[in-house]
């Protein structure tokens, strides 16, 4: 039964988590808001010492592995049969009018690799050889000579320009880098990074995005809360697994600007949270990156935003205007009816506050113990 009040952030997570695990046999859509819950689940098992949360979550990974094509690719959709099963030519269709893009896959291995750390043993190797099959064989072709990524195929189509929220690779990148600890991978994430902060990057001190559908542009600022949450989730993973000073500086110099630019005015000093109506000054000649996105859609990724300020503060440098809106977030989130108006364990459609519940339990995992969404990929299985 969920408690209406003020909870702790274990207490609270304690609470997402076994209101997940309720939610998951109804859930029929994409992998990825589904697995943003399976890795909030995961780390509830391991800060909480309820194994029965990552018990519920491996199964779906399993299903997952099942359904890797033969040269590396993950469908976005389940497919609900083993890629065994499938013929030649069913497989043709697939790569002929599926969605087996960078973005979702990105996201989706990134969660992959944690399973990978969370189940050791035979899970671990099968999880991890998928992980690296993906990451080698699949994800090398969509690669721009600019260091840039496209974004793979979607819906049939296969436009390969530069693809700002396929920069979810580079959190996969990232997360096999620190599991395994081989190195070979994570400069095509810094490249990626790299390639963003210098040629996506607007003078007022927010991204640029680049867009492939339906035709390129790069005349709208990265300024919604769900391409916000994606791009700033890959900088920071990228930074955590990088040791190369020079680029961890120019990520600090861009983020400073950004978190000056744009997150902090969405958070007035003393407010609970954020602004959701905020709406950034457009530049002359710029449109605004929110077409396309309903309310909901981005209060589930703006969940997630006070996980990467904890980030910032445990790895990048103190700041205190940002540490205050973290501590702010996690009580925030930890109350359920303040968390439920951002979709977390609502009676939404199931699709919207699964993952809105799943990636407040990011938010939540840093607030039970600094570092924990992070360090959880350093680990000994």
């Amino acid at each position: 039964m969920m408690e209406y009040r003020q909870l702790t952030a274990p207490v609270a997570l304690d609470a997402y988590c076994a209101w997940l695990v309720e939610q998951l046999p109804a859930y029929r859509r994409s992998w990825y808001p589904l697995f943003y819950a399976l890795r909030a689940l995961l780390y509830g098992a391991e800060l909480l010492h309820k194994p029965e949360y990552a018990d519920a979550a491996f199964p779906y990974f399993d299903q997952y592995v099942g359904e890797q094509l033969p040269n590396g690719a993950f469908h976005a959709k389940p497919l609900n049969r083993p890629m065994a099963d499938f013929t030649y030519p069913e497989i043709v269709e697939l790569l002929r009018r599926g969605d087996l893009n960078l973005a979702d896959g990105g996201s989706n291995v990134h969660a992959l690799l944690q399973a990978a750390v969370a189940a050791g043993g035979e899970r671990r190797s099968r999880y991890l050889g998928a992980a690296e099959k993906w990451l080698k064989d699949w994800v090398p072709i969509f690669a721009l000579p600019t260091g840039a990524y496209g974004n793979g195929f979607w819906g049939g189509h296969k436009l390969n320009g530069p693809y700002s929220m396929a920069m979810n690779v580079c959190s996969a990148f990232a997360a096999y880098t620190c599991i395994t600890g081989h190195r070979d991978l994570i400069a095509y994430a810094e490249n990626f990074v790299l390639f963003q902060l210098e040629n996506g990057w607007h003078e007022s001190g927010v991204p640029i995005r680049f867009d492939n559908y339906p035709v390129p542009n790069a005349d709208s600022l990265i300024v919604d809360y769900c391409r916000m949450f994606y791009l700033l989730e890959a900088i920071c993973w990228t930074h955590y697994a990088s040791d190369n000073e020079s680029f961890r500086t120019r990520v600090k110099e861009r983020l400073d600007e950004w978190l000056a630019a744009d997150f902090l005015p969405r958070w007035q000093e003393g407010q609970a949270w954020f602004n959701m109506d905020y709406k950034f000054p457009l530049p002359d000649g710029w449109r605004d990156s929110n077409i396309g996105t309903g309310f909901y859609w981005r209060a589930a990724k703006c969940n997630g935003i006070p996980y990467l300020f904890s980030y910032y503060l445990n790895h990048i440098g103190e700041n205190q205007a940002l540490r205050q809106r973290f501590e702010a977030g996690v009580k925030y989130l930890s109350h359920p009816l303040d968390a439920m108006m951002q979709g977390v364990a609502s009676r939404l459609e199931l699709y919207l506050s699964i993952q809105a519940t799943g990636i407040a339990c990011l938010t939540l995992a840093e607030g039970c113990q600094a570092d924990a969404a992070f360090a959880f990929f350093r680990r000994e299985s």
